[in-house]
């Protein structure tokens, strides 16, 4: 590009912390100038402050968590809608479509999953929508067959 050379680097946090500061250190010592990602809220925040501390450009293209951004960080971006934003459209909507009807809030215990669907259940709240079950649960993890009456 304008007669320099481009080259990509991929890694991979797997969508944990620790990984990704890990990854940011490392991608720091490579002199790399822009990241195109983390894609999970979960590492992108912690990798977000060792960019941010080092001037480096870092545009996420999936994270949804309002801490992302609401750090301040000049060099810090997002692609995607913030999860109170996303929570803001569709409580409303959950509210009008399932009037009376009894409403369960289950999320994957993700950064992502949990935070939207804490925002989810907030607005859900405020417009007088009480839901019967507010509960995380494990990815992949075998559930009990519930025994049927005789």
């Amino acid at each position: 590009m304008n007669g320099r050379k481009i080259t990509i680097v991929i890694e991979d946090d797997a969508c944990d912390p620790k990984q990704a500061v890990a990854i940011a250190n490392r991608i720091v010592g490579q002199q790399i100038k822009y990241i195109d990602g983390h894609a999970c809220s979960g590492s992108s925040i912690p990798a977000a402050d060792v960019y941010a501390d080092n001037g480096l450009l870092m545009m996420s293209p999936a994270s949804s968590n309002p801490v992302l951004t609401e750090k301040g960080h000049p060099t810090i971006m997002r692609l995607y809608p913030r999860d109170d934003k996303q929570g803001e459209f569709i409580a409303p909507w959950i509210a009008e479509k399932y009037k009376g009807k009894k409403i369960a809030i289950l999320h994957d215990k993700s950064a992502y999953g949990k935070g939207l669907a804490q925002v989810v259940k907030d607005k859900l709240n405020a417009g007088g929508v009480t839901e019967v079950l507010f509960e995380g649960i494990n990815p992949g993890e075998k559930t009990i067959p519930r025994s049927s009456p005789s």
